[in-house]
């Protein structure tokens, strides 16, 4: 009954990946394949699952769940297979002195001198391991394998070298292991009653090749019937599925070829792509990083010695990974085959039934076109309740493979009656039968797949795999469990599949769990109960973030129908609310820690007064903050611009030397800016002596930790406008100490350079425009004017006019003595020559850049996707899902940037106006940024009060009117602010 098959044996990378370039600890947190993943989808995520969204690409939200192994168990599993080896080779030892009887075969005394059969290693592991839980695989099944089975008895009395029958039948087994999707595998109803007939008519096979006479009409339909079924050109079917992977794979690629497998895909990949005799090369599973790299040193290396361009390279991927239950992530895929011209083979034997809202796969599941794929294949073995599989594709690649294929020219055909039963079970999937039992049989299986991962999670079950994966790996961890837990669940009349290196990982074996739409939710019930106490008898309950929750809503049928916004079953509607539930308690945890680090440093320093325990317990609340009301925040949503910092991870030096007898400096706001009473301790930076031996914050948690510092450092304003410089003046008459030998932004840090580099450094006491501006004017012996606007937009190393930034003044309150026109020029080149948002996310953009044409402007922009990691899109969370950025460049330098972000629906939700550096990272959006650098900076740097209340013009007069509604938008920004 259990798979254990070879293919799956990876290194240890292939289930500990990075998050975000960062090592996953030991603390029940994700293992994370998804590089791309965004931070602000978790909010209706578990912590131990990411969600697969990037760059317009997907459709649909699609979580996956890979919980990190506890570091005790992974001990204590290492330990049991190092005892169950040393007690092997003991016993090996007392075999070659007859102590203890050898029951295998063994060679004849002349054999001895032979070269091995065996590799040694694979007979010790079959002997001294696999022999102890021999009894959970190949139990004799005697009956249909539907939702329930009958078994054939069977003892051992040698510890499992042999078995005897004892001619009893254990009868109505609840079946959890056989692919049996859709139910078809039965032995009554209209899909039997035609494969009977069929057999009447035709006989049970066919005794020839398809190129000689083994080719019947019912082999024709059933491939027109498939094209159809799949919406491509033409289809071929084959009567094994296991063959139509090997055979076929040989026919399309050979010598000079490059083959890109995922690293867990099936034995009959691995198999087809070594015959082949092309070159293979393994990327990290569902790991688009690791293949788009293998893609990049493919095309710019090309083949090895010779350096010639690979004759054609092969992508070769799964829809559903049977052994993890995951699901490819086939948007993106797609998106770097067609941008390395490379070829796509999809795998779809797990899929193809199983998902989607028509039960077409992977690409119905993400609502792709299926011509993107070049070849489809697939098997009927799974949710067809048939045998063999099919290949998909345009018309000339179908008649290639007649022509070349070994299994169409050596194997023999499909059975008669197996393919009427694939038929009429396709015809019944898509409705032509009459019935609704197909649309039925894809939502009850939707169904019962969400009920049941979510049930097991709640029960404290690591459970791997996507949220909508009928196939539900539940991990064991330590050898001993594997056996114990097979023969425990037989007890309770429960057949599941238990799986073991070196099908997995040696310290992740499993019980692997097939859903069935033929389940009942009774059945479910009872299988999920006997699960849960023999977890608790073996102690499998690992997970550190179990549910408390109940089950109780009903499954919303028309959900599944749609693609792009579908809401899930009764265990998917539960499963949401269990995922934001233990998202916020985590996202609280996290931030309370980060809070208390902060608060407690600044403290110390003198910077803020001793909080209120009730201010300790909310550090950030909204009614704090400026008064916002003259701002028009209804008008953001998505018309608001946000003028936004722009530094590309800036590198941190020694500060200034302050002037000498300066020590302890006020930093009040009279002393700062003479007589103008502002806020600018706006951008402080700090430090925890605690957090490690430096007294700096390290480098992981200081990225996480960005977005939340900025959004608090503001949240002690009390108010705005008539008596804010009273309000903000009282009680905040603080002192702090520079600190040389600290590499962190200090509170009194003046705008520091390196204009002979041109570089560009963040400053806390300056405010963003000043940044914006001190490239292009630090090189300068006076401040620019109307004659020399454009050119000094670029510094010269000759011209040393540093002193503007000297320790004596701060550089803000230099600039705003310059009275310069530069500067508004400048800014009105940035306001408005950059273009115009797109309503809607332009899926061209995804992974490269493209020309659109802008209406309101009338001319073309060139825009590139802005969704990956390096741009901080997890900072604009919750709303934004994608971005696309369109730069303003002069010279060697870049002017000005446009950010546009969407939503999940790509729905445009705001945009951001970046000034002048050569790399644009957005910071997160909400009415609090909007006045930290649309209205706050200005004062700043600029001293242009009057911007207090102007409003800037909407998109460039450019109007959405698909975008979310305004309620929408204010309940996501109140979701922001508690989150």
């Amino acid at each position: 009954m259990t798979e254990c098959t070879a293919n799956k044996s990876a290194n240890g990378d292939a289930c500990h990946h990075k998050t975000n370039d960062r090592k996953p600890g030991r603390n029940g947190y994700v293992k994370n394949r998804f590089h791309l993943q965004r931070q602000q989808l978790q909010k209706s995520c578990y912590p131990n699952e990411k969600a697969s969204c990037n760059g317009g690409l997907y459709s649909r939200l699609s979580l996956e769940s890979f919980e990190e192994t506890p570091m005790f168990v992974a001990v204590l599993t290492y330990m049991g297979y190092g005892i169950l080896t040393i007690f092997g080779y003991l016993r090996d030892f007392l075999r070659e002195w007859k102590v203890e009887k050898c029951h295998i075969a063994r060679e004849r005394e002349e054999q001895k001198d032979f070269v091995p059969l065996y590799q040694d290693f694979e007979n010790f592991y079959t002997r001294n391991l696999y022999m102890r839980i021999r009894d959970s695989w190949n139990r004799p099944i005697c009956s249909v394998p539907g939702a329930k089975m009958d078994l054939v008895e069977r003892v051992s009395h040698d510890y499992n070298w042999t078995f005897n029958y004892t001619g009893n039948v254990v009868k109505d087994v609840i079946n959890l292991g056989s692919y049996n999707y859709l139910g078809f595998a039965e032995n009554s109803g209209p899909c039997a009653d035609a494969s009977a007939d069929m057999t009447l008519k035709y006989g049970v096979g066919v005794g020839s090749t398809r190129q000689e006479m083994g080719n019947l009409d019912k082999h024709e339909e059933l491939e027109q019937l498939v094209a159809r079924f799949l919406g491509v050109e033409s289809s071929m079917v084959f009567g094994m599925g296991f063959a139509t992977n090997s055979m076929n794979i040989p026919a399309l690629t050979g010598k000079g070829c490059l083959i890109l497998s995922d690293e867990l895909n099936h034995t009959s990949l691995v198999l087809g792509a070594r015959l082949s005799g092309s070159t293979i090369r393994v990327f990290k599973h569902n790991n688009m990083q690791s293949l788009e790299k293998l893609l990049r040193e493919a095309i710019v290396h090309g083949q090895p010695r010779t350096h010639r361009p690979w004759k054609k390279i092969l992508i070769v991927v799964e829809g559903i990974y049977s052994m993890e239950g995951s699901i490819v992530r086939l948007p993106e895929v797609i998106a770097l085959k067609k941008r390395y011209k490379a070829y796509l083979y999809l795998d779809e034997a797990h899929s193809i039934g199983a998902l989607g809202p028509h039960g077409r796969g992977v690409l119905d599941y993400f609502g792709l076109d299926p011509q993107d794929v070049d070849i489809l294949m697939g098997t009927f073995t799974k949710s067809f309740g048939g045998a063999g599989g099919y290949i998909g594709g345009r018309k000339d690649l179908i008649e290639y493979l007649r022509a070349q294929s070994h299994s169409a020219a050596y194997a023999t055909s499909m059975s008669p009656p197996v393919a009427q039963q694939i038929i009429a079970s396709m015809k019944c999937i898509m409705g032509e039968d009459g019935t609704t039992i197909g649309r039925e049989r894809i939502q009850q299986l939707a169904e019962n797949t969400t009920y049941f991962r979510s049930s097991l999670r709640e029960m404290g079950f690591i459970i791997y795999g996507n949220k909508d994966s009928p196939v539900v790996p539940m991990m064991l961890y330590m050898p001993a469990k594997i056996g114990a837990f097979g023969r425990e669940m037989l007890k309770r009349n429960i057949g599941v599949v238990v799986v073991g290196f070196p099908a997995t990982p040696i310290i992740e074996s499993r019980a692997r769990f097939c859903v069935s739409a033929a389940h009942t939710r009774d059945m479910l019930d009872t299988a999920l109960s006997a699960i849960s106490e023999v977890g608790d008898l073996l102690q499998v309950k690992y997970s550190q973030h179990r549910s408390s929750s109940s089950l109780g809503s009903a499954f919303n049928e028309s959900g599944y129908e749609q693609a792009q916004s579908r809401t899930p079953s009764r265990g998917a509607h539960h499963g949401a609310e269990v995922f934001q539930e233990h998202n916020h308690v985590q996202s609280a945890w996290s931030t309370l820690r980060r809070h208390k680090r902060r608060w407690r440093h600044q403290q110390s320093l003198g910077f803020l007064p001793k909080p209120e325990p009730e201010e300790v317990a909310r550090p950030f609340v909204l009614d704090r903050l400026p008064d916002l009301t003259g701002l028009e925040l209804n008008a953001q949503n998505p018309n608001i611009q946000v003028t936004i910092e722009v530094v590309d991870q800036p590198r941190t030096e020694n500060e200034m030397e302050p002037a000498k007898g300066r020590g302890d400096q006020p930093l009040s706001p009279e002393t700062w800016l003479g007589n103008r009473k502002l806020f600018w301790p706006l951008f402080w930076g700090y430090s925890d002596s605690e957090e490690d031996g430096t007294g700096r914050v390290s480098v992981e948690d200081s990225a996480e930790d960005y977005a939340l510092e900025y959004d608090d450092e503001e949240s002690a304003l009390s108010g705005v406008g008539g008596d804010w410089d009273r309000q903000w003046s009282k009680g905040w008459d603080t002192k702090g100490t520079y600190e040389e030998n600290k590499e962190e932004w200090s509170a009194w840090s003046p705008c520091s350079v390196s204009c002979g580099q041109g570089d560009q450094k963040r400053t806390r006491s300056c405010g963003y425009s000043c940044t914006a501006t001190e490239t292009r004017t630090c090189d300068v012996q006076q401040c620019p004017d109307e004659s020399n606007a454009v050119t000094e937009l670029i510094p010269y190393e000759t011209e040393n006019g540093t002193e503007i930034f000297n320790a004596e003044v701060d550089s803000c309150e230099k600039w705003l003595n310059c009275k310069s026109d530069f500067l508004q020029r400048y800014l009105q080149q940035v306001l408005t020559e950059l273009p115009s948002c797109p309503c809607t996310f332009p899926s061209e953009v995804a992974y490269g850049m493209v020309d659109i044409f802008d209406e309101p402007l009338r001319k073309q922009y060139r825009w590139t996707d802005a969704s990956s990691q390096k741009e901080r899109l997890d900072v604009y969370r919750p709303t934004a899902r994608f971005c696309a950025r369109s730069l303003l460049a002069a010279d060697s330098g870049t002017l000005a940037a446009q950010q546009c972000c969407y939503d999940d629906r790509m729905r445009l939700i705001t945009r951001g106006k970046g000034a002048g550096t050569p790399d644009f990272i957005s910071t997160e959006f909400s009415p609090e940024l909007h006045f930290k650098v649309d209205v706050l900076p200005w004062i700043l740097c600029k001293g242009d009060w009057t911007r207090f209340h102007v409003a800037r013009p909407p998109n460039n007069g450019l109007h959405c009117t698909e975008n979310p509604h305004q309620d929408i938008f204010m309940n996501e920004l109140e979701e922001a602010r508690e989150y």
